[in-house]
């Protein structure tokens, strides 16, 4: 009898280190768990008040300079004689630039050469010469620019050079006869009475 208890026992040791071996295997042989696929890391964001960038205030303009006007220009007006024709030009321009000197080469208290010598010892800008005979002497004499008038017969005396310039004493002759023409449309001739001193064209 004892010899089947004691077998029965020795079952029942075998029967539970057997249960424990098939326990231990089956934890040996559990396969390991596969690592998840993932993907790189998630980039961490600050969740910060964002900066807001205050732009520099712009700088004051700076007042530019004061530049003073520049004088006024020194004319010296030159007449061949005090008739009305040459004193109208002349009282015209005075009344238009600010700082006029009028030299009359009528005048008998001095000789015509003076008065371009004083223009040329002056602070003159420009010279207009008003008649033929002021044109004359302040082309051939002046050391500042000249422009001249009331002078029909220019080419005859060369007196457009690289230091003068003229002003028409009439306007072309196209002009006249357009104007007549306007009056008279039936006008087809116009004829002209000209001075001795004036060229013929």
């Amino acid at each position: 009898m004892q010899g089947i208890d004691g077998k029965i026992r020795g079952a029942v040791r075998l029967a539970s280190v057997v249960g424990l071996l098939l326990l231990h295997g089956c934890a040996l042989l559990q396969p390991e768990p596969v690592p998840e696929v993932v993907g790189p890391a998630p980039e961490v964001v600050d969740i910060a008040e964002p900066v807001v960038e205050v732009p520099e205030p712009a700088p004051e303009p700076q007042p530019r300079p004061v530049v003073p006007p520049p004088p006024p220009w020194q004319v010296a007006i030159v007449l061949s004689s005090r008739q009305p024709a040459y004193e109208d030009v002349a009282s015209e321009l005075s009344a238009r630039l600010e700082d006029v000197a009028i030299y009359d080469l009528d005048d008998r208290s001095q000789p015509p050469v003076l008065a371009l010598r004083q223009i040329n010892d002056s602070r003159t800008d420009a010279v207009v010469a008003i008649g033929l005979r002021a044109a004359r002497s302040s082309v051939a004499m002046s050391q500042v620019p000249v422009i001249f008038s009331q002078v029909f017969n220019y080419s005859d005396h060369g007196l457009v050079t690289g230091n003068s310039r003229g002003v028409s004493a009439l306007p072309p002759l196209d002009a006249h006869l357009d104007a007549w023409k306007k009056l008279d449309p039936t006008l087809a001739r116009v004829g002209m009475i000209i001075g001795s001193g004036t060229k013929r064209c």
